[in-house]
């Protein structure tokens, strides 16, 4: 009888043993299906602005906006920076590039010019410049090693102005709606559908407003090469409508459609880089 109730105990405590044993293995498969590896650390360098219109701040407004979208995201591992690096990066790149440079002007100057072409600014890898750094390029190591280390990122999110333009653009499918609607209230709604079909192919709605052109890229630190880079162009502008002598709204771009395009830009950046992210383009 103890013989049995000894065997009973021993089942007993295996099968708890077991249980216990399973149950370990779900909770940490649940846990390791539960934890999304997390993606390198990043840090947003300030734009650089290479236009001509230093004075509206786009490079200062666009990074502010981009660092707030990419918080919001919560994909982007900033090590809870929130500010981006207020530093001019093309500087940093021209301070270290300045010696090479007059080691090349004295080169030339004594007619030796493969010291100049076989430096290694000229190879195939090398960015000319960061304005036109492309994927698999290498931009200025030196200087990319130093900023990684002091901000304790391995990824630098960098873009450039390139390009602001202001203009005026016609709303071509509200214009083209309104067209073939006075077209046939001309044709079939009598004498009055004539005149109220007339004022309606007369009228044009249009927008005046900004438009701006960026590229961004994302450098390896260590290495300063850019692993990733996206052209983005984005308008956004204040409506005018215009119909018969009847009109509103103004023909002068606003703040507020600066605004809006700065918005636009930082929305369109966000979006493809998260694209990319999710097609496993990128931190991989």
């Amino acid at each position: 009888m103890k013989k049995k109730i000894s065997l009973a105990c021993a089942a007993l405590a295996l099968v708890l043993n077991l249980s216990g044993n399973v149950s370990a293995a779900e909770n940490a498969e649940v846990s390791l299906l539960g934890t999304e590896p997390k993606n390198p650390v990043c840090v947003l360098m300030k734009f650089t602005d290479d236009t001509r219109f230093q004075n509206l701040d786009t490079s200062d407004r666009l990074s502010e906006n981009l660092m707030v979208k990419l918080l919001q995201s919560g994909k982007f591992n900033l090590q809870d920076h929130q500010e981006y690096v207020d530093g001019d990066m093309e500087k940093l790149l021209f301070e270290d590039n300045y010696q090479p440079l007059l080691d090349g002007r004295a080169a030339i100057e004594q007619g030796d010019f493969n010291a100049v072409f076989e430096s290694p600014s000229f190879s195939d890898t090398s960015a000319q410049s960061l304005a036109t750094a492309n994927v698999g390029q290498i931009v200025a190591p030196a200087v990319t090693a130093r900023i990684g280390a002091e901000q304790n990122a391995e990824y630098l999110i960098q873009g450039t102005v390139q390009d602001i333009g202001i203009g005026t653009w016609q709303d071509e499918d509200f214009n083209m709606g309104m067209n073939f609607a006075g077209s046939l209230l001309e044709s079939f709604a009598g004498p009055w559908g004539g005149i109220i079909g007339n004022i309606m192919k007369s009228s044009n709605r249009a927008e005046t407003g900004f438009g701006i052109l960026a590229d961004v890229r994302i450098i390896k630190a260590a290495t300063g090469e850019v692993v990733w880079n996206k052209r983005v162009y984005e308008k956004a502008g204040d409506a005018q409508l215009q119909v018969s002598w009847f009109s509103q709204g103004s023909r002068e771009a606003s703040a507020k459609a600066y605004d809006k395009t700065i918005e636009k830009v930082s929305d369109k950046i966000t979006k493809d880089l998260l694209d990319d992210m999710k097609a496993q383009k990128l931190f991989q």
